[in-house]
């Protein structure tokens, strides 16, 4: 009865957080029509599937203050969202910011 009450719980939050993602759309740099979630722009979008069939959702999107970019993962479910990083001149990660060392 547990993990009944936990899937249906689970599914409800997936749903929740799958309808409160559609953000606005602006204009971005490039002229490209985006969407912004709150505090974050989206930068590109990926949809595919794992080799178990489930459908996953990766935004790559930046703080507009800060500028460090995010990838936010979006499986069936589990949701996560962690700092991206990119590889300076001597090879070693730093995190993303967006303009400066990552552009899209």
């Amino acid at each position: 009865m547990k993990i009944k009450k936990l899937l249906i719980g689970l599914v409800a939050t997936v749903l929740v957080i799958s309808f409160t993602g559609c953000g606005d759309k602006i204009i971005n740099d490039n002229g490209e029509k985006v969407s912004v979630y709150g505090q974050f722009v989206e930068i590109k979008s990926n949809n595919y599937r794992e080799e178990s069939g489930d459908a996953v959702v990766q935004r790559f999107m930046y703080d507009k203050d800060t500028k460090i970019v995010y990838v936010y993962t979006e499986h069936v479910y589990s949701v996560s969202m962690t700092p991206y990083y990119a590889l300076d001149e001597n090879g070693k990660p730093e995190i993303a910011i967006y303009g400066e060392n990552y552009n899209g």
